[in-house]
């Protein structure tokens, strides 16, 4: 199913866990807003202050881990290392199988690895694709519309956002799943980069076929019951349009249940009767606009890619994502990232790996004092 969800990402086109003295409160004066969540932990501040003053000097790392498969819960990471001698700084997690059953909950450990990786000084990045039984054909739930996959779902936002209905039953207990994850690492001390209902203008998840308004219902139903209900207090809320003009304005939640924006890209890479199609492009007028859109005041980050940005192009455009976070499968494919490519990508001194993050998340600390 998540090959099939790769083949249709390739046609539709921090939360950092930091622990110990990255979790000391910090007086930081800055334009972004601060944290959305009421009584955040330090670590919350801290880290979208961080974000906020590298961009446009720096740019950090990101992967994404193939976190459906036990048996290759690692693979990404590994090949990175292997072809490049780095470690990416933000990491990828998903909660999507979590909402399947019991039994991959137990196998999959997500909430356990990424504390293990917060403890290694990395970031924490959590989405979820959320699977629902209701309006499934078939036995196993699934978060797709059937315009994309036969076996989609065609389980209603509308009637899930209205209490005491079969589908707000279902979304509330699937919700509950996922801040109950959230709430150990929370307990470990993990800050997590939150995008829920990611791509939501796209129209290929059930939380977007139906327009933007139940949708933002949906989305502060979640943060009222993960910051009332489960005390939550850990999260960096990320909204995740699919464009930077229109659908991005009529579809955001609202100042005060946001901290960042981000956005995926999948250009194509692929030669044409030796055309090359797409050289890692940085999408400097997109960065620009979502940047804009709150007069700076939301941190904005590159959420998904497929080819990495280029960061000799990327620098010159002007193009300030926080950080870029390659979907899994595309950094080994060779036609998207080449080896030589994804070598000058983690050797570049202004692409940020796990073994120099902590030193430059305390040293814009400290310049912010």
């Amino acid at each position: 199913m998540q090959k099939r969800r790769m083949k249709l990402r390739r046609l539709l086109g921090f939360a950092a866990g930091v622990l110990g003295i990255f979790l000391v409160p910090r007086s930081l004066n800055a334009a972004i807003d601060p944290p959305v969540t009421p009584h955040a932990i330090p670590g919350v501040g801290s880290l979208l202050q961080v974000l906020d003053r590298i961009s446009g000097r720096y740019i950090l790392s990101g992967q994404q881990e193939l976190g459906w498969d036990p048996n290759r819960l690692e693979e990404d990471i590994d090949y990175l290392e292997q072809q490049t001698g780095k470690t990416p700084v933000v990491r990828g997690f998903d909660f999507g199988d979590y909402t399947y059953g019991p039994e991959l909950r137990a196998r999959l450990h997500a909430t356990d690895r990424a504390i293990a990786w917060a403890r290694r000084g990395g970031v924490v990045e959590f989405t979820c694709h959320m699977a629902m039984v209701i309006g499934t054909p078939g036995p196993t739930p699934q978060f797709y519309v059937p315009s994309l996959n036969h076996d989609g779902t065609n389980f209603d936002i509308r009637r899930a956002v209205i209490d005491g209905t079969p589908e707000n039953a279902e979304l509330l207990g699937k919700m509950d799943i996922v801040a109950g994850e959230l709430r150990k690492l929370q307990d470990a001390g993990v800050v997590v980069i939150w995008r829920p209902f990611h791509e939501c203008s796209g129209g290929w998840f059930w939380w977007g076929v139906h327009g933007p308004e139940p949708f933002k219902k949906a989305w502060r139903i979640m943060f009222e019951r993960f910051t009332g209900k489960f005390g939550l207090t850990n999260l960096i809320w990320c909204y995740n349009p699919t464009d930077s003009a229109g659908k991005m304005e009529a579809w955001y939640p609202g100042d005060d249940v946001v901290d960042m924006i981000g956005m995926d890209f999948y250009p194509k890479t692929w030669s044409f009767f030796g055309l090359f199609q797409g050289d890692h492009p940085v999408f400097a007028d997109d960065y620009r606009r979502l940047h804009a859109f709150r007069s700076g005041r939301k941190v904005v980050a590159m959420t998904e890619d497929g080819p990495i940005p280029n960061p000799d192009e990327l620098f010159k455009e002007g193009a300030g994502w926080a950080y870029f976070l390659t979907w899994d499968g595309f950094e080994n494919d060779t036609s998207e990232n080449p080896v030589s490519f994804l070598k000058a990508v983690y050797s570049d001194p202004r692409v940020i790996t796990l073994d120099r993050f902590p030193s430059l998340y305390e040293a814009e600390l400290n310049r912010a004092k």
